[in-house]
């Protein structure tokens, strides 16, 4: 039956600028300071709550469309984030064990004396910010920075195992919660879509199961109709989305906008991206970043996404930054306007042609060229 012909509402509710600031590593070729990422405005002017108490119950109880003001503003803030996993440590699964017993003569014992004592490996140390309501945070680092990592914590997705993950994260002056989770949005790095539907499909089946009871069927239609003319699918409305063998359909940058679509129609107060922009070519990743700030700025929403290699035009787009070193360290955490004035103050000058998230990965990259020298 197609999603038009469908009339019940079975869904509940499911969505869940100032001074700059800077923090550094003092392991990074810069110097150290101890200030805090908490920069209280927006470079767009828009206004931003003070207050840490969390919405009243009623205003709870329903969504509004993605063009109306956010009602449930939400200030992201973490001290200090370490997160550590153990490495050498053997598996304690079946595959484990069944190995172990094959093995369990007295070559296995040999290899069982001289096996190496687990160690902790440090992914990322001694994050901090803080992202209001109206701004867009872009963490930057080179790969195996741990930008995934930090993210997937600000997400509260990470499920224990080997990790062990320290620190605080407060949403609204409160820690991760169920009403937090369903005011979160999280666009993972490899889209999970099913790829014998359309993207016409997709999205108004989504929006049928995942927007409230409050919104008729024809408004949910016309909500994803109007997310896929923000994101340029309307071309590719009536295409299957693929993906698996045998199964011819979209791009690579097309899945990923179904995917951030997916998203944008639970108008969520928190969004986090992975890599949003990868496999997009200039223009379309310019339209979804653009997409997103103003989803952050007119919306009151609170965004945060990692991406690898921005071009000028997208690093202008962004509020603040968060540049991570190669182990994982922060070295700069501010105004994405004011990071070329502090680095030249510190040393790092650079021409005004040049892209400022190319200086930045450079400085980045540093500790770990000159560990490869050696």
């Amino acid at each position: 039956m197609p999603p038009q012909e469908l009339r019940g509402d079975h869904g509940e509710t499911a969505a869940g600028g100032g001074g700059s600031h800077h923090l550094l590593n003092s392991s990074a070729p810069l110097p150290s300071t101890s200030t805090n990422c908490a920069a209280t405005t927006n470079p767009s002017g828009a206004v931003h709550p003070t207050t840490s108490s969390p919405p009243s119950a009623p205003a709870a109880a329903r969504l509004r469309p993605a063009a109306n003001n956010n009602n449930f503003p939400l200030v992201l803030k973490f001290e200090e984030v370490v997160y550590k996993v153990k490495v050498g440590q053997p598996a304690g699964g079946w595959c484990a064990r069944m190995s172990s017993a094959i093995g369990g003569g007295g070559e296995g014992r040999k290899k069982g004396a001289g096996a190496v004592a687990p160690r902790e490996k440090t992914i990322i140390s001694g994050m901090s910010g803080v992202v209001r309501p109206g701004e867009m945070l872009a963490m930057l680092g080179p790969s195996g920075s741990g930008k995934t990592t930090l993210l997937t914590a600000l997400g509260g997705r990470h499920g224990g195992g080997r990790g062990m993950l320290s620190g605080k994260i407060m949403y609204n002056g409160q820690p991760f919660s169920g009403a937090v989770k369903r005011r979160t949005g999280f666009v993972t790095q490899h889209d999970v879509l099913y790829p014998h539907l359309t993207v016409a499909e997709t999205l108004w089946y989504t929006a049928l199961l995942r927007l409230p009871r409050a919104l008729g069927a024809g408004e949910k239609r016309a909500q994803a109709e109007a997310v896929m003319r923000e994101l340029g699918l309307a071309k590719v409305a009536h295409s299957m989305v693929g993906g698996v063998r045998g199964v011819r359909g979209l791009s690579g940058g097309e899945r990923k906008r179904v995917s951030i679509g997916l998203e944008m129609l639970v108008d969520p107060s928190l969004l986090l991206l992975d890599e949003p922009t990868s496999g997009l070519d200039s223009t379309t990743a310019a339209r979804i970043v653009g997409t997103l700030r103003r989803m952050a700025a007119s919306g009151g929403r609170t965004v945060v996404v990692t991406i690898h290699q921005p071009s000028s035009r997208l690093y202008h787009m962004f509020d603040k930054v968060l540049l991570l070193s190669s182990d994982g360290c922060p070295i700069y955490c501010g105004r994405a306007a004011d990071a070329l004035s502090y680095f030249a103050s510190v040393g790092f000058a650079s021409p005004l042609s040049l892209n400022p998230a190319d200086l930045m990965l450079d400085l980045a990259n540093v500790n770990h060229l000159s560990k490869a020298k050696n």
